[in-house]
């Protein structure tokens, strides 16, 4: 501004100089007001923002919580209590020795066995019953409820453990199979029945963390519908299993092979098989048998020959071949 603009400024009225200067001033103000605002909203908007984040952190942390509680997200996951247990590789429980002797009197009795039983065997294949006991204390416990992890089991026989029994074969281990006869003749006397009535004892006695698969065979293999792969031993999916197995007929030969064949399918494989028949099976199975036992893991065969028309040698065959029992019951009412 020149020298002759500030005396102009200066020769202005003072009532026109404050109005000038008032205009300033309104203007400034406005300004501030606005820098003011906006900074209040950018601070509103990060102080959002932080509790949104800790908002959606805590929900995803509940999610977490709650789906490792039930073991993930599931049908009937809800009602899984939560169980901590020690983790073994398959290989842990597989080097105790196997079973060898062991009699009638020390196999602990199932809900049919009295009236269903007489003359009864029981045979293993290569330690004496002390020697799997002691071996057998060493095993962590879950509650009394035995050791171990889903996929590390021990096929000798014993008392208590992480594990069950079927017609008094008493079997430790995280994943059984049941290989059951239902051919023509089980319907002699009462035989399918009682042959199912201690199929559902074994499966209630299994803890919840215990997985299991059913193959019912004659001619051909058949499953449980629901059946689509190992069955978690959870109250509320049994019942539903237990309603399935009820409906099972028999008809047809006796032709275990094929369930067999499925059974040594299975990914990841039994630690058990409970292998039921009352019937004449084909010479040529225990061959068949050792063809399809894997080599890395040892699939321990418990073997029931269910009354006088079992073919009893190769049963024993089938336990001894295996390092699992053999136990002779005799069906009430059947010849």
């Amino acid at each position: 501004m020149t020298r002759g603009q500030v005396d102009q400024r200066h020769d202005q009225p003072s009532g026109q100089q404050s109005e000038q200067d008032g205009f300033v001033a309104t203007v400034w103000n406005l300004r501030c007001d606005l820098q003011h605002r906006w900074k209040r909203s950018v601070l509103v908007l990060l102080i959002i923002g932080v509790f949104l984040s800790l908002f959606i952190h805590i929900i995803i942390g509940l999610v977490l919580d709650l789906y490792g509680r039930n073991g993930g997200f599931g049908e009937g996951k809800p009602e899984a209590a939560p169980i901590a247990f020690a983790v073994f590789d398959s290989e842990t429980f597989t080097e105790s020795p196997e079973a060898t002797s062991l009699e009638e009197s020390d196999s602990a009795p199932s809900a049919l066995e009295s009236p269903l039983t007489s003359g009864m065997e029981l045979e293993a294949t290569s330690s004496s019953v002390s020697e799997l006991l002691a071996d057998q204390s060493a095993v962590p416990t879950l509650g009394g409820a035995g050791g171990g992890d889903l996929g590390a089991g021990m096929g000798g026989s014993g008392g208590a453990g992480a594990g069950t029994s079927f017609f008094g074969i008493a079997s430790k281990g995280g994943r059984f199979c049941y290989i059951m006869d239902i051919s023509a003749s089980m319907l002699q006397g009462s035989r399918l029945d009682a042959a199912i009535t201690e199929l559902i004892s074994s499966l209630r006695k299994l803890p919840n963390f215990s997985q299991y698969y059913i193959l019912f065979y004659s001619s051909n293999v058949t499953e449980p519908p629901s059946q689509l792969g190992w069955n978690t031993a959870r109250r509320s999916t049994l019942n539903r299993m237990i309603n399935e197995i009820h409906r099972v007929q028999a008809q047809g030969g006796t032709v275990p092979a094929p369930a067999f064949q499925k059974a040594m399918e299975l990914n990841p494989l039994p630690d058990v098989i409970f292998f039921l028949t009352d019937g004449q099976i084909p010479p040529t199975f225990i061959d068949e048998l050792r063809a399809m036992l894997p080599s890395g893991k040892r699939v321990v065969v418990h073997a029931v020959a269910f009354g006088s028309g079992a073919d009893i040698n190769q049963m024993k065959d089938i336990a001894k071949l295996t390092g699992g029992q053999y136990k002779y019951v005799n069906p009430g009412g059947s010849p």
